[in-house]
C-alpha cells in the first residue's frame, strides 16, 4: 500500500476545489441558474418567432389586398394557423386591435399571447352581403340581394323579401352601415343563416326579426 501525505496546502486546495465545483453546479442547476436562464431564453424566442411568423402571414394578406387593411375573415383564417380555433373564433374583432386584451392559445397548448402583440392594426370592414360561412367568401353582396328581391329595404328599414328563394339563403349575412331598423318576420325560418353581424346604427329590431335564425349580435 502506498500512503500519501496530505501537507496543509493541500487540504486548502481540495477544499477551494470543492467550494469552487459546488458554487459551479449551483449557478448551473439553481432557480435562476444559467440552465434555467437557458429554458426561459429558448422560451422567449420560441413565443418571439411564433409572432412574427404571424406577422409575416398577415402582411402577405395586406398585400394581397393591394395594401388595404386585412379583413375579419383573413386575419381569423391566418390565426387558426397558429392558435387555438375555438378561441380564434370567439374573438371580437373591432375595427383596431390596438387596445385588444384578448389572448389566445397556441396549438400546441404551450403559450397565450395577446393579440395586440400580433397585430395593432386597422380591420378592413367587411362589405355587406352574404358570405359563405366556411370559407368567408362573399357569394353576394347587399346590393344584388335586395334587387333580387331576396331582402327588402327601404330608407334603413329591412323587411322580408317578396322571392320565396330567400328561404335558401345560407352562410353569414353582414348588414350595411345604414341599416336602423330590422322589420318584424324579416328572417323568419331562415335556418340556414348562421351568423348576423349587425351594423353601429341600427336602433331596433321588432318582434321575431330572427325567428329561427342562430346568430351573433356584433358591431359590423
Amino acid at each position: 500500500l502506498i500512503f500519501y501525505s496530505l501537507t496543509t496546502d493541500n487540504i486548502l486546495n481540495i477544499i477551494v476545489l470543492l467550494i469552487l465545483a459546488g458554487i459551479s453546479i449551483q449557478m448551473l442547476t439553481g432557480d435562476n441558474g444559467i440552465l434555467q436562464k437557458a429554458a426561459e431564453a429558448k422560451e422567449r424566442n420560441d413565443e418571439s418567432q411564433i409572432i412574427e411568423e404571424v406577422k409575416m402571414d398577415i402582411l402577405a394578406k395586406i398585400a394581397e389586398n393591394n395594401g388595404k387593411a386585412i379583413t375579419e375573415t383573413q386575419i381569423k383564417d391566418v390565426l387558426k394557423k397558429y392558435f387555438n380555433s375555438s378561441e380564434v373564433d370567439e374573438l371580437n374583432i373591432q375595427e383596431n386591435l390596438a387596445e385588444s386584451t384578448d389572448e389566445i392559445t397556441t396549438l400546441d397548448g404551450k403559450y397565450k399571447i395577446r393579440v395586440s402583440d400580433i397585430y395593432s392594426g386597422n380591420i378592413q370592414p367587411m362589405e355587406a352581403g352574404l358570405y359563405d360561412q366556411e370559407t368567408g367568401v362573399l357569394k353576394m353582396s347587399w346590393d344584388d340581394l335586395v334587387q333580387n328581391r331576396l331582402i327588402a329595404e327601404t330608407n334603413g328599414i329591412v323587411s322580408y323579401g317578396t322571392n320565396n328563394d330567400r328561404y335558401n339563403l345560407e352562410g353569414k349575412l353582414v348588414f350595411p352601415s345604414n341599416i336602423t331598423e330590422i322589420a318584424a318576420g324579416t328572417f323568419g325560418g331562415h335556418m340556414k343563416i348562421t351568423e348576423i353581424v349587425l351594423p353601429n346604427g341600427l336602433n331596433k329590431i321588432n318582434d321575431r326579426s330572427f325567428s329561427g335564425v342562430q346568430w351573433n349580435n356584433r358591431n359590423s
